[in-house]
């Protein structure tokens, strides 16, 4: 058994020998590529012929990555004219080495980028869910519907009670959305923005509260109107009109300053940050081989300008 080491050991070393003294590529102009290129394809079999395809095409995107970040560097140099000086005097072995060591590089990069949009994006929610707290600190409470005279007519009217939960008080501007649909449907009746400013000698002190009633919308009245015999008004369900009816802080003021609603939601930066962490999670699977990439017939694709 121990006679088979020596054997072994020398084909190990005569296949690097072969490695080392086999063809190199020729950067020095396209044409001198080409022609080194087709002498090292001859002493590879299909499959490594793939493979230097392969790796071939992640060097001109490695060049576009160089320029890319070191512009000052290659200034006035074509992506070709880089990848040819990337490839030149490279053998097989070490084209692949070069294309792999890039694909790891890049894997990193693209890691280091997604961890960065995380934090960042982890710092805005932080932010976000500190202005809700505080816009919850003045939203309103359930709205209650009745009727009442409205130029001659008696219409429903939405009350609301803002109180202000806060330690603070309450000045100046203020606006808050409503928004109604139909409980049956779910189809928007109305959605409108109603704001307004508080006299300067007004405020709502903290535990305070501050009372507002609106005419129900039109197309919401439409909606209702055939049901309002049914109920009896002041009406704390409008489930009742077949209504649902939400009502949201938009913006108030203190002396301290004015608190507005962020315009993205927390659902909607939770969103993001799932999808970055699944980005991150599929970038921890990549080995960075050129195993893992598949070839693209589309001869637009930059990848084929070498």
């Amino acid at each position: 058994m121990s006679r088979t080491y020596p054997a072994l050991i020398a084909i190990l070393l005569s296949t690097a020998l072969l490695t080392a003294c086999g063809p190199r590529l020729s950067g020095a102009d396209e044409r001198a590529f080409d022609a080194s290129r087709a002498e090292m394809e001859a002493t590879l079999n299909p499959t490594q012929k793939i493979v230097l395809e392969k790796a071939l095409r992640v060097v001109v995107l490695k060049a576009m990555s160089d320029k890319a970040e070191h512009p000052e560097q290659y200034r006035r140099q074509s992506f070709n004219a880089i990848s040819l000086k990337l490839v030149d005097g490279q053998s097989y072995a070490g084209i692949v080495e070069l294309a792999e060591d890039h694909l790891k590089a890049a894997n990193q990069k693209d890691q280091a980028r997604t961890l960065a949009k995380i934090a960042e994006l982890e710092q805005d929610r932080a932010q976000t869910a500190a202005l809700i707290r505080q816009l919850d600190a003045f939203q309103p409470s359930p709205v209650e519907i009745s009727m009442d005279d409205f130029m001659g007519e008696d219409i429903p009217f939405l009350d609301l009670v803002f109180r202000n939960r806060g330690d603070t008080d309450v000045v100046g501007e203020y606006a808050y959305s409503v928004a109604i649909s139909s409980q049956t449907s779910g189809e928007l009746l109305d959605s409108q923005q109603i704001g307004g400013t508080f006299s300067d000698d007004y405020a709502v002190a903290p535990g305070a509260e501050h009372r507002v009633s609106e005419p129900m919308p039109s197309e919401a009245r439409a909606h209702s109107k055939a049901r309002w015999q049914q109920v009896r008004f002041p009406l704390k369900d409008a489930a009742q009109l077949d209504l649902v009816i939400k009502v949201e802080t938009l913006k108030f003021s203190t002396r301290k300053g004015t608190v507005e609603r962020p315009k993205r939601s927390l659902a909607a930066i939770d969103a993001e940050l799932r999808e970055l962490h699944d980005e991150l999670k599929a970038l921890g699977t990549v080995r960075g081989s050129l195993d893992e990439l598949e070839l693209s017939d589309e001869s637009t694709a930059p990848e084929q300008a070498l």
